[in-house]
């Protein structure tokens, strides 16, 4: 049975409750009403050790969701992922050999400096990144 954890962290001069919820296992957390005080989210995403997967908005309030934009712009896009092969010249699967064949026998505590979003490590994305298992 997969466990899960919860962090509150309230922002906003309203002391709106932003949860944050994540498995055990994988570390990918959905992050709930992020309203505003922004930083202060990150800071307790950085105290928990995990990844931000989704975002979740409970209904359309600004406390509830002021924050979202730039939470999806800053905290998601490719810390968790593999970046984008869609694009014209993209290969998914020398992406993968190329991230399995270079990048996983540095170590677990490589860092990894994302071209958006977060940074990471070697270890965290091998233990975390779905792309990956």
């Amino acid at each position: 049975m997969t466990k899960t954890k919860a962090v509150i962290v309230p922002v906003t001069p309203f002391q709106q409750n932003c949860t944050l919820l994540w498995c055990e296992v994988t570390k990918r957390t959905v992050v709930i009403d992020p309203g505003g005080d922004l930083p202060e989210v990150e800071r307790a995403i950085r105290r928990a050790g995990v990844c931000v997967d989704k975002i979740w908005l409970t209904h359309g309030h600004v406390d509830h969701v002021a924050g979202a934009t730039d939470m999806k712009t800053n905290l998601i896009l490719f810390a968790g992922s593999i970046g984008r092969t869609d694009l014209p010249g993209g290969d998914y699967q020398q992406l993968i050999e190329t991230i399995k064949d270079k990048l996983l026998p540095l170590g677990d505590d490589v860092a990894i400096i994302s071209g958006h979003g977060p940074t990471s490590t070697i270890g965290h994305e091998r233990a975390t990144n779905p792309f990956l298992q």
